[in-house]
């Protein structure tokens, strides 16, 4: 069963990796870039992503690359903070298992995928997808922006927020509706469908930066946030602060909920509007910055289908969603394993490629859309922090919005995938 990747990020590499291991399946990567790239910094995992990639044997190699390692037992997942003015105050959202919250350096992250890699992974760089079709006897040919050719039985698409094979897969439905279409107007399911093709913005910036861990220590020695993610919550803005590198880089995201076109647009004028206010210990993250860059949050809207016959999207390219409950990698691990383990099955058993997907389709997306729902309430709750004024409303308000944030969170070490994965087997079955 040939398979073809387009996308060499996390999701396809851990898709790669776990098609690797069954021998009836070719696979090969074909990533637009002429090398892997270190797109971005931090990356997050709770619990039930990390179970996935412990089994298929990535755990000791990622231990290796991350500071904090929380054993089976209750252990704090978030310090959530916020002041009002005369005190700070802190929440601790706490969760169970290994990895409850680990974080990581990309570059790390994917240096470790790339040494699973099996050997017989073909691997093509220089790829960037710009047209494919499926042909009546059941294969999908591709083009590519070079002029070149190819072809496959499945085609997955793990190229990202911008994914082409999201933009050839949906144009290509779009034309199938509009030929069974009677009306005169333009056909509204295929006007429906090409609204998924573009990236919605969110009207979000999030401020990046990493900086030396060294530099924090000599500011504030005892900083929280050398033993726990750190979440404050401002009046105008929010940050999240971890460590990454085994502890030796300090990862920062500073999101601005609502951009004022009349405030400085200059990036460090414009965290002085942002910071105005905030407690001295998270003064102290924000002072150690010397380069950051705004990043325009942007979402894919809630998809009719994450496949078309024989196409199939994952992580990013099927449901990039707001980073609030830091789960975009993960899920996207969490399509891979699903994806594989089908595929896998279907390989050994004869099962037609179609019916894979469509079992695909009906466990992961309404999950991973959930999660993208969840995500976008996480923040809201932030918003709603800083609503009191006194200090005795505020104290139970934020304890309050705490549990909430908590509750929402609890599905990430609550639950695991193990069960989607026999429910997604026994449905193929049947």
């Amino acid at each position: 069963l040939p398979v073809l990747l387009s996308g060499g990020g996390i999701g396809g590499l851990v898709c790669a990796i776990a098609l690797s291991k069954y021998p009836n399946i070719d696979v090969e990567v074909y990533e637009k870039n002429s090398s892997f790239e270190e797109i971005g910094a931090g990356i997050s995992l709770w619990p039930r992503a990390w179970k996935i990639l412990r089994r298929m044997g990535l755990e000791k190699d990622l231990l290796e690359q991350t500071h904090n390692q929380p054993e089976e037992e209750i252990a704090i997942a978030i310090r959530l903070m916020a002041n009002d003015e005369t005190h700070l105050h802190t929440y601790d959202v706490k969760g169970k298992g290994r990895a409850v919250f680990s974080s990581f350096h990309r570059a790390d992250f994917q240096r470790v995928l790339l040494k699973h890699l099996p050997a017989a992974c073909k691997v093509t760089f220089s790829k960037h997808l710009e047209s494919f079709a499926h042909t009546a006897d059941s294969h999908i040919e591709l083009r590519f922006r070079d002029g070149d050719s190819s072809a496959c039985d499945i085609l997955v698409g793990a190229d990202g927020i911008r994914s082409s094979v999201r933009r050839c897969m949906l144009a290509e439905q779009a034309i199938e509706a509009s030929r069974t279409y009677m009306g005169r107007v333009p056909c509204p399911h295929a006007e429906s469908l090409l609204s998924g093709v573009e990236p919605q913005r969110t009207g979000i910036i999030l401020y990046r930066a990493v900086f030396p861990a060294w530099k924090l220590r000599t500011k504030w020695p005892g900083h929280a946030v050398f033993k726990h993610t750190i979440q404050y919550q401002g009046k105008v803005a929010h940050l999240i602060a971890y460590t990454i590198s085994r502890g030796e880089l300090i990862n920062i995201g500073i999101v601005d909920f609502q951009p004022d076109p009349s405030t400085p647009q200059d990036v460090v004028e414009r965290l002085k509007v942002l910071c105005e206010g905030w407690d001295p210990e998270i003064m102290a993250i924000v002072d150690c910055i010397e380069e950051i860059k705004p990043w325009a949050v942007c979402v894919v809207p809630p998809l009719e289908s994450f496949v078309h016959k024989r196409a199939v999207l994952l992580g990013d390219s099927a449901h990039a969603m707001i980073p609030f409950l830091g789960s975009g990698a993960g899920q996207a691990i969490e399509d891979a394993d699903i994806l594989a383990t089908l595929l896998g099955h279907a390989a050994s058993s004869g099962c037609a490629a179609e019916e894979v997907l469509e079992v695909y389709d009906s466990i992961r997306r309404p999950f991973a859309q959930g999660v993208a729902l969840k995500s976008e309430h996480q923040g809201h709750l932030y918003s709603e922090i800083h609503q009191p004024e006194s200090h005795e409303r505020f104290q139970d308000h934020f304890i309050g919005v705490g549990q909430r944030m908590t509750a929402n969170l609890e599905w990430t070490w609550a639950t695991t995938i193990d069960g989607m994965r026999e429910e997604a087997l026994q449905m193929l079955e049947e």
